[in-house]
């Protein structure tokens, strides 16, 4: 104790012995207090064990590889620890080993490693710090304990195996309430993306979406999700919902200067849908967590005063601001006052210039749909500061469009690049992190639960066999997606559909029937296929395309 708690004890002393019969006794209470006092002087000196980071070599590890799993202790006391303490390392609930560390000092960061033989599958990894036996009084005793999920991804084999399968994915439906924006629709993306990566063909989101406006069917219905799939080529769908979207951040802010850091949580649920019998085969959750930190950060926005953001369901097609500085993503927003319908967005320059299809979206009386645009043509090429048209089509014409400003030199507060899955920006966040992990860790269960379904996976594709075979050119009759700056024409179909380089189609007005022209195919991709025309004729987005017999 100090000096002065020491006075504060025989000062104590000297009023118990003053006191006068009949009063209350205040002694007993006041050694309580010294004593609680002293108790807490004396906690605040002992040590704080905590797991500082666990680090797993390598990152990706393949089934059969050896791997380190390293944990890095530190002591945030303030008093060397009195007794050597273990270091338990678990994966999947079993004791893989324990590690002994001697002493840690205040401030003091040790390493300790085992090693494992990597299985395929996700793999709950646990390091806990003196436990069971705490045999450390230490001042906080919540933060021994870190938890990470592992993936180990499937063999090639596997991935050979199923690359037979085309896989569907529909929009995640976004049940977090976060604020962000993009939620479901770049959940939905970023697994297509990890499933064509891993060599299994699929339907992203988009083409999804233009097939169900091209027939007219509902989103919203299950049952009219699985026939948009059905007509893709689909062997499976795959519908989810991002479940939630936890938040533990903490800020340091100095005036117009922060850094903030803290840690992410999210869960993502699908089922698997067999497109043959709609038949739900079965349901994966997987749970993301990231911890980590943004980068410094120079928040002006109270000196510059930036205009307001508005809401772009106001009312008819607006966009959120008026100007954008350079990269910055452009919110497009329209409210249906009329029938439930389909809606798509273009971007024009001022002079009428094609630059970017943003998408079709299925809108309902009385809702509002929402695009983002990233300043980037259908090139992936920025674009120049200028003014911009946005237009709104609802499959026949452009029934609605606004204007708005991109101003030279970059922004200091992107707001909506920041909240958009999707966005550079967003990547770089905790929250990103979470999500890519929980992407990932669905991706695996799914690839494992496929795997132990053989019986099914060989029927699936042999329907999926004879489904392409179907596809032959002779059937195709399709819609043009997008006319490009340099006088492509792309439409929504490609070697998914038996399309070839060279293939004529005749290009049809879908309000009359009549014919406008002929175009040739002169790239074809998996989705979608570019075209140029044979004559000078107009075209618009959403004129149907069909096979000419040569």
């Amino acid at each position: 104790m100090t000096p002065t708690g020491n006075r504060r004890v025989r000062d104590g002393a000297v009023n118990r012995k003053r006191t006068r019969p009949g009063s209350t006794v205040a002694g007993p209470a006041v050694l309580l207090v010294v004593i609680a006092v002293a108790w807490t002087a004396a906690a605040a000196l002992d040590p704080d064990l905590a797991i500082y980071e666990v680090i797993v070599e390598p990152s990706n590890p393949l089934p059969g590889s050896s791997v380190l799993l390293t944990a890095v202790v530190e002591n945030l006391g303030r008093s060397d620890t009195p007794a050597p303490f273990f270091v338990r390392f678990e994966v999947d609930g079993e004791t893989l080993g324990s590690v002994v560390i001697e002493n840690l000092s205040p401030g003091q960061r040790e390493s300790v490693t085992v090693s494992w033989i990597a299985e395929e599958g996700v793999h709950r990894i646990v390091v806990e710090v003196d436990r069971p036996f705490d045999r450390v009084v230490e001042e906080d005793e919540s933060n021994n304990t870190a938890r990470l999920d592992l993936l180990v991804s499937p063999s090639a084999d596997v991935a050979r195996r199923l690359s037979g399968l085309r896989i569907a994915v529909a929009p995640f439906e976004d049940q977090s309430a976060s604020g962000y924006v993009n939620v479901g629709a770049g959940v939905a993306d970023k697994l297509s993306d990890r499933l064509t990566g891993f060599g299994i063909r699929t339907t992203d989101r988009e083409e999804l979406e233009g097939i169900m406006q091209e027939a007219g069917l509902n989103p919203y219905l299950l049952s009219d999700v699985v026939t948009a799939a059905g007509m893709a080529g689909a062997d499976l769908l795959l519908t989810g919902s991002v479940v939630g979207i936890g938040v533990a951040q903490s800020a340091l802010t100095l005036g117009a200067v922060s850094f903030c850091g803290g840690s992410a949580e999210v869960t993502l649920s699908t089922d698997v849908v067999d497109v043959l019998t709609s038949a739900i085969l079965f349901e994966l959750s997987a749970e993301g967590h990231y911890k980590g930190s943004t980068e410094l950060k120079l928040d002006l926005s109270g000196l510059l005063s930036p205009e307001d953001s508005l809401d772009v369901c106001l009312g008819g097609l607006r966009t959120d601001r008026d100007a954008y500085h350079g990269g910055e993503s452009v919110s497009i927003g329209y409210r249906n006052g009329a029938a439930d319908a389909w809606y798509s967005v273009e971007v024009y320059t001022s002079t009428g210039t094609f630059l970017r299809w943003l998408g079709w979206r299925y809108i309902a009386a009385g809702a509002c749909g929402s695009w983002f645009w990233n300043q980037v043509d259908s090139f992936g090429e920025r674009v120049a500061p200028s003014v911009y048209v946005a237009k709104l089509w609802d499959g026949a014409s452009s029934i609605a469009s606004t204007t708005f400003q991109i101003r030279p030199g970059g922004g200091l507060l992107p707001l909506h690049d920041e909240i958009t899955v999707g966005s550079e920006p967003f990547e770089d966040s905790i929250v990103s992190g979470a999500i890519n992990s929980a992407v990932d860790l669905l991706l695996s269960s799914l690839v494992l639960s496929l795997e132990e379904d053989a019986p099914q996976l060989a029927a699936a594709a042999s329907r999926a066999e004879s489904v392409g075979a179907a596809h032959s050119p002779a059937l195709i009759e399709a819609q043009i997606a997008a006319t490009l700056p340099d006088g492509r024409i792309a439409i929504n179909v490609g070697t998914d559909y038996g399309v070839s380089k060279g293939d004529f189609f005749q290009v049809i007005n879908p309000t009359d029937s009549s014919i406008r022209g002929e175009i040739v195919i002169v790239e074809v991709r998996d989705h979608v296929s570019y075209a140029v025309k044979t004559a000078d004729f107009d075209v618009q987005v959403g004129d149907v395309v069909r096979w000419i017999q040569p």
